[in-house]
């Protein structure tokens, strides 16, 4: 197992962690700021996703790819944008 990289993923979770306590209920506006960003992310970052699937897998078809992962994503945070004012009322 390479574990070269042990100390970075600790100094990442490190900083989610401290980003989530300072923060742990973000209100409705940065959820659909950060919703909107990951849209971006993903779209801009298709390609890359793709090839990086494609190696994981064996020359994985891009087709299925964009079907499987980003279609999918986009769907989701669709759906979470549409759903996130009920999803946050409080009960």
């Amino acid at each position: 197992m390479d574990t070269s990289t042990t100390p970075g993923l600790h100094a990442l979770f490190e900083a989610q962690r401290l980003a989530f306590a300072r923060d742990s209920f973000p209100g409705r506006a940065i959820r659909l700021d950060r919703l909107a960003r990951l849209r971006l992310l993903v779209t801009a970052n298709e390609d890359a996703i793709a090839e990086a699937i494609s190696a994981d897998f064996g020359q994985r078809s891009r087709h299925e790819t964009a079907i499987a992962e980003t279609v999918m994503v986009l769907g989701a945070i669709s759906h979470a944008r549409k759903h996130l004012g009920r999803w946050m009322k409080t009960r």
